[in-house]
């Protein structure tokens, strides 16, 4: 490709010249080195100024964008290689996790990010773990606009949420819809630790139960589940509940009744309330169970809780399967287990 080439303060008499004799290519963009202007041209051309020009072969596309990764590399050297590619995106948000060696940078890699990715309107960086009773993540705004709410779409389902109030994963939509998809015509569906719904709101847009009743202890999380319910145009057959499961769910059994399918997504500590699900699941009901185990793990440990569980309670189940959902850290993973409740 042609450029000519021009120092800075005779760059626009180069330009005049260049537009008046059709010598410009307006498909390309100019482009700047130091000092001087580079101009698209069509062809080369002979004429006299009073200033020097030269002619430069460029396989440089300066239409092109720059990559991530291209940037990375450039702004940062045999640094970049220490920068994790694996985010989340959820809505306008994208979640980095950045190493503690290159924390300094962060700063510099949200910027790039946010030049790099469409529809990305604020870049953030994990500080710490999950904390605290609702498992919430601690974020700092590493680039672009101050805000945590968004919306996002997951199967054909909108969700917003403040990801620095309630707990959430993006990574379990097609977990989600796996469950959505089991739930059978006329099913009592209880959902525990429900959040900001994402289970609930996926389960009646993708299947036809009579009734979905939804628990949640995080204010918060209650908060933006009434709003997703509104969101997604979902009226009486779901009943959203702000309260323990350990005190909410027995009250819905005495006035419901026990429920066709119980699901569990807490997999930190939900084998403390496997007595509860016991209870409320009718018999031959189907219970999801979550858990997070260690490879070496999965899935004997797992079946081993909910057989023990299941005997202190003289409750027999029979195994319909286990799934990996996904790994949350060093060999350590996210597995859901369902089973019937005989």
């Amino acid at each position: 490709m042609k450029y000519v080439k021009v120092i800075n303060k005779h760059a626009q008499t180069l330009k005049r010249f260049l537009e008046s004799n059709g010598l410009l290519d307006v498909s390309r963009k100019v482009a700047k080195d130091g000092e001087y202007v580079l101009f698209p041209v069509k062809k080369e051309f002979k004429q006299n100024f009073d200033f020097n020009i030269s002619f430069e072969d460029l396989n440089t596309d300066f239409n092109r964008k720059k990559s991530y990764d291209e940037l990375l590399r450039e702004k940062l050297g045999s640094k970049a290689d220490l920068v994790r590619h694996s985010f989340d995106v959820v809505g306008s948000i994208a979640v980095l996790e950045i190493p503690k060696e290159i924390d300094e940078y962060s700063k510099l890699i949200g910027e790039i990010f946010l030049k790099t990715h469409n529809n990305i309107r604020t870049v953030v960086k994990k500080v710490g773990g999950h904390k605290g009773e609702f498992r919430i993540q601690n974020f700092e705004v590493i680039a672009g606009e101050n805000n945590l709410e968004t919306v996002y779409v997951e199967n054909g389902c909108r969700f917003k949420l403040d990801i620095s109030k309630v707990y959430f994963s993006p990574r379990l939509g097609t977990e989600r819809l796996r469950i959505a998809s089991q739930v059978k015509d006329g099913e009592s569906v209880l959902v525990m630790f429900s959040g900001y719904s994402p289970y609930p709101i996926t389960i009646l847009k993708h299947s036809n139960p009579s009734k979905v009743f939804a628990v949640e202890l995080n204010p918060e999380a209650h908060k933006y589940a009434l709003i997703n319910k509104k969101l997604n145009h979902i009226g009486d057959e779901l009943s959203l509940i702000n309260g323990d499961v350990v005190v909410e769910v027995p009250k819905l059994v005495e006035s419901y009744g026990k429920f066709d399918r119980i699901l569990m997504p807490l997999p930190k500590t939900g084998n403390s309330f496997l007595k509860t699900a016991f209870k409320a699941v009718k018999p031959r009901g189907i219970i999801h169970f979550y858990y997070f185990l260690k490879e070496e793990e999965i899935p004997s440990k797992g079946w081993e809780i909910i057989n023990s569980e299941a005997e202190k309670y003289k409750k027999s189940i029979k195994r319909i399967g286990h799934t990996i959902c996904g790994q949350v850290g060093k060999r350590l993973y996210r597995v859901c287990f369902d089973f019937r409740v005989e």
